[in-house]
């Protein structure tokens, strides 16, 4: 189980925005983790402003829905991991720049993302691949074509 946490750590680590969508594939096998955000805003370049990556997300969820329903017969679960804002490299890479562009110190910027989050704080990115870990488990057998928010409060709708 560390190598599989450790190799959730290192992919979500790279992520661009420090938040995103991935689909966890799995059928007990070593589970594929898939940045699919990503991928279709950066490859297609579609992802231009706010509009187009919320459009694409949307469209991610659709398609963990239609999948899970597709793939379930064969014991093979799919479900969307919606990380919220999480302390990834990139993510500090852009406290640092607001910083510099502010005037603002570091930990400053930090602090200022904290408040916005109910639990007070930025998640660490071993809160993410738990969750991750779980879902890829055999005590997850039954959870499929399920969308997981892990932000701490932050998102305020029902769904």
């Amino acid at each position: 189980m560390a190598r599989l946490d450790e190799a959730i750590i290192s992919r979500i680590n790279r992520l661009k925005k420090g938040k995103d969508v991935f689909l966890l594939v799995h059928n007990y096998q070593p589970p594929e983790i898939q940045d699919i955000g990503d991928f279709v805003g950066d490859s297609f370049g579609l992802a231009q402003k706010a509009s187009d990556t919320n459009a694409i997300r949307a469209g991610i969820l659709g398609l963990t829905k239609t999948l899970s329903n597709e793939y379930a017969a064969d014991n093979i679960l799919i479900n969307a991991v919606c990380p919220g804002w999480t302390l990834t490299e990139r993510l500090s890479e852009l406290a640092k720049s607001k910083a510099e562009k502010t005037g603002k110190e570091y930990p400053e910027i930090i602090d200022e993302w904290n408040k916005k989050i109910p639990v007070g704080r930025l998640a660490d990115l071993k809160e993410i691949a738990n969750l991750v870990i779980f879902l890829a488990s055999e005590r997850a057998s039954y959870i499929t074509g399920n969308t997981v928010q892990v932000g701490g409060g932050f998102i305020k709708s029902i769904f």
